[in-house]
């Protein structure tokens, strides 16, 4: 009866609404929130299983270096991600750091075999060097 219901809702308040409101969260970190440190750190509290707040970390870096420690996280959490190994691979060929961008985007390439854009940055470390 309405017990049931109650209690129903109550349980998918509470399992939908962390990952929901982190969502929200690094959304808001990403489009100007006037503090986005403050909202990625509640991001990541609200959904640790989440790597969404540590990518929009490194989208938001300064400089190259700064974005790798977030997606070296990422990368960490889902190590089966080629989407993580990819941008973690971008990060250190941004930042210079050549053998790391290799050993990312080749993983990143075995987890995705014949990803034409996985492929062309590979080249370009190469090209770098």
């Amino acid at each position: 009866g309405i017990g049931v219901a109650v209690a129903s809702a109550a349980v998918a308040l509470v399992l939908f609404a962390p990952p929901w409101l982190s969502a929200t969260l690094s959304s808001s970190a990403l489009n100007g929130s006037s503090s986005p440190g403050s909202d990625l750190r509640w991001a990541r509290r609200l959904d640790p299983l989440s790597v969404e707040p540590y990518i929009v970390a490194a989208s938001l870096a300064r400089t190259p270096a700064e974005a790798i420690p977030p997606l070296q996280t990422a990368a960490r959490k889902e190590p089966r991600s080629a989407d993580a190994r990819f941008q973690l691979g971008l990060a250190y060929l941004r930042a210079n750091r050549r053998a790391g961008a290799r050993r990312e985007l080749q993983t990143a390439l075995r987890l995705e075999p014949g990803e034409p854009s996985i492929e062309r940055a590979i080249r370009r470390v190469g090209q770098a060097e």
